[in-house]
């Protein structure tokens, strides 16, 4: 990787678009995990009041080792792949002090940071239509940012810091038992041998649960509520077809009653409960939160940030083990619909059952230490 080429020459070609005089300036050094088909060291400059953000390019090869095939001695052989990334650094001038040792200061531009990324990136989307390109969170780079503090108007830097940026480092994973193992080759067989109405309302649930880790909020609140949608128009279509409507007749019915219907006319009946819109109980916040911000989002309107996604998460989730509480209290009266959902583990906020300390006792039991650090594992 080449040297920060931020300097001095570049500060006075840039600095005739400010407007303000700056005090501070912070540098962020950032890799992407793609190349973008831009030449080296060309800016991109966006300048408002307070502040100037400036973006420079720059393309350098990388390396990755990976293991291949195992040989016949259950050995894995490693190997090296080589490509190329696209490094950036973004500069914002402010006309505020930056001290060294502010790093939640650091942090809140870093998010400042990756905002200006990504709008450039979704604006040579729409100029190239190329699609191993895309907008990133923290969690696509490194656990760690560097960032210089420069100090003006002399050009000097102060010193360079490590950010940490998440903590979704790479890790070991516990191997699950023979129980479990057997559990999950069993939901797997279903899958494969007979279609499970409710299978997608499980798999939407945990691309929600992928694009909160990933720090995708926006495309995490569109994934949580398309799950809610998902159940409750399955719930409805088998009620329908328990009630003698053909194929033909449910997708005519599903095209002209609106969802919000479904909500406030038929679910009441078919499965009870309280089913209010206007007090604070779990049907009430989705439809006020989950619901409408999700509307906002393809509107255009909202862009929810991390404590925010969180928070209509948890709304989401309540409202799907209240309907997940509603199978289970109909199990007589709509045994098809309990016998139907309950055939697949049920939505959980936490994606494992599994009892660590129950693994680690049985993989200690056949002297197998998961954290001695010198284990390796038998293909």
């Amino acid at each position: 990787m080449s040297e920060f080429h931020f300097d001095k020459d570049i500060y006075n070609l840039v600095k005739k678009n400010f407007l303000f005089e700056p005090k501070s300036a912070i540098n962020f050094i950032i890799s992407l995990p793609f190349m973008l088909p831009i030449k080296d060291k060309q800016i991109f400059d966006v300048n408002f009041c307070d502040s100037s953000k400036i973006i420079i390019f720059d393309t350098f090869h990388d390396s990755e080792n990976y293991s291949l095939i195992p040989n016949k001695n259950k050995e894995a052989t490693p190997s090296r792949m080589e490509y190329n990334r696209t490094r950036i650094e973004c500069i914002i001038f402010s006309k505020e002090e930056i001290g060294k040792d502010d790093f939640e200061k650091a942090s809140n531009l870093f998010g400042e940071v990756l905002e200006t990324i990504n709008t450039f990136i979704n604006s040579l989307l729409m100029v190239i239509d190329d699609q191993r390109i895309y907008t990133i969170s923290a969690t696509d780079l490194y656990s760690v940012a560097f960032y210089q503090i420069i100090a003006l108007p002399n050009f000097d830097i102060i010193d360079s810091f490590p950010l940490p940026i998440h903590s979704n480092f790479k890790c070991f994973m516990l191997p699950m038992d023979d129980e479990h193992f057997m559990v999950v080759s069993e939901v797997a067989k279903k899958l494969f041998y007979g279609e499970n109405a409710f299978k997608s309302v499980r798999l939407l649930f945990s691309r929600t649960k992928y694009f909160i880790t990933s720090g995708h909020y926006s495309e995490a609140v569109i994934f949580m509520q398309m799950t809610v949608e998902s159940f409750i128009r399955t719930i409805y279509k088998l009620c329908l077809s328990n009630g003698g409507k053909s194929e033909d007749e449910i997708i005519q019915i599903l095209e002209e009653i609106a969802f919000i219907q479904i909500i406030k006319e038929k679910m009441p009946k078919l499965l009870g409960g309280n089913w209010s819109l206007n007090d604070n109980k779990e049907v009430a916040l989705w439809y006020k939160f989950v619901y409408k911000n999700r509307n906002r989002i393809i509107h255009g309107d909202f862009n929810p940030k991390e404590e925010e996604c969180f928070d209509l998460f948890s709304m989401a989730y309540n409202f799907i083990a209240f309907l997940q509480e509603r199978i289970y209290k109909n199990k007589r009266k709509k045994k098809f619909l309990y016998e139907e959902y309950f055939s697949l583990p049920i939505i959980s906020l936490f994606a494992s059952e599994i009892n660590p300390d129950k693994l680690i006792k049985n993989f200690e039991k056949e002297g197998y230490n998961l954290f001695s650090g010198d284990n390796n594992f038998k293909l």
